[in-house]
């Protein structure tokens, strides 16, 4: 597990989302997010990382699981070195 979806698991528990860290990945589908903790988990990301989260990338398709959560963080922060 990479230092980024540790640290992505932590803001998930922020919103009272607690996963299985013992898979695979985390299909984050399985947890019924609702929209006010998905939009907390979204401000969460943003101050843990000091990044802003594009509108475009803001949607439950885009956040399915950590691992691709984790792939666009990372993203993010690449491009914004």
């Amino acid at each position: 597990m990479s230092k980024t979806e540790k640290i992505l698991i932590e803001c998930l528990e922020n919103v009272g989302v607690f996963v299985d860290v013992n898979c695979e990945d985390i299909d984050l589908y399985a947890y019924d997010i609702d929209s006010l903790s998905f939009m907390s988990f979204i401000i969460n990301i943003e101050s843990r990382f000091s990044i802003t989260v594009p509108d475009y990338m803001i949607s439950y398709e885009a956040f399915r699981s950590l691992k691709n959560v984790a792939n666009r963080i990372d993203d993010i922060i690449n491009t914004t070195r």
